[in-house]
């Protein structure tokens, strides 16, 4: 999930298409999978205030990463 969130920097993801990339060859999807796994990141971010992971209402996630000296 962090990869495809670096592959695409400010750029909003949508919940299906996360949800497809991480888990569709998996089996099945559990509906809250997505929340907790974002949850878990964001908690692992915390540390970096130049990179926050932002839920965008109704559409998806988008990793937002400030530039140095911003």
């Amino acid at each position: 999930m962090l990869s495809l969130f670096i592959e695409n920097p400010n750029k909003i993801i949508k919940r299906e298409e996360l949800s497809k990339k991480v888990w569709e060859d998996h089996g099945v999807f559990v509906g809250r999978s997505l929340d907790t796994y974002i949850s878990k990141l964001r908690k692992k971010l915390s540390e970096d205030e130049s990179i926050k992971l932002t839920n965008v209402h109704g559409i998806g996630y988008m990793l937002e990463i400030k530039a140095n000296g911003s």
